[in-house]
């Protein structure tokens, strides 16, 4: 009886269905290969929250140095978003070169529209050469925290057996390309293999 119960009471919490032989997935939705982006969109853990109410009304850095890029923490961000092209002949269980999208911040709209709209610019060259194209955003917009990136990493992790042992590199456009050693701290912090940058149009001496 109590195990019939128990089965009630967290229907909500069986494991998805395998998926088919040869598909691959992340957090259990299908990938399609071949540079094409797919797009997960997901709330964030109740870790990840908390984190971020811990830093609620701090005035962060989003990407570019201007004084206009920065962002007072306000509760809003409360969900991941996530861009993703894989090549043709990927195989989630190997260690991967990824590189990821930072997009430019000077103004509002451009920190609101996040780093997910560049994603066109790079990820058909990025599968085409054999990496892996990601953008990481929140729901609303550039992540204030790399909280954000603690959360799409380990989701990107618990799919894909090799992407813990990768090699990574980001890079953007003029801010993109001057925002992206943000990420590249984090990488080295996180002790991850940051192998290197694309900087693209930089008017600064990074």
């Amino acid at each position: 009886d109590h195990v019939a119960q128990w089965k009630k009471d967290h229907a909500t919490d069986q494991p998805a269905a395998p998926a088919a032989p040869g598909v691959i997935t992340l957090d259990g939705k299908p990938i399609e290969t071949g540079g094409k982006m797919n797009l997960i969109v997901k709330p964030y853990s109740p870790e990840t929250l908390k984190t971020l109410s811990k830093h609620k009304s701090e005035s962060v850095g989003t990407g570019d140095s201007s004084p206009d890029s920065k962002k007072v923490a306000d509760g809003l961000e409360t969900g991941l978003k996530l861009a993703v092209a894989v090549p043709k002949d990927f195989n989630p269980l190997k260690p991967m070169n990824v590189f990821i999208v930072i997009t430019a911040v000077n103004s509002e709209a451009e920190r609101a529209g996040g780093n997910i709209p560049k994603f066109s610019m790079y990820g058909q060259s990025c599968v085409e050469n054999g990496w892996v194209c990601l953008a990481i955003d929140s729901n609303d917009g550039v992540p204030v925290s790399f909280a954000t990136y603690d959360e799409a990493f380990a989701l990107i992790e618990k799919s894909w057996a090799g992407f813990s042992g990768s090699r990574f590199a980001a890079g953007g456009f003029s801010g993109g390309s001057k925002g992206c050693w943000g990420p590249i701290a984090w990488l080295v912090k996180t002790k991850r293999n940051a192998v290197g940058v694309f900087m693209g149009g930089c008017n600064e001496d990074f």
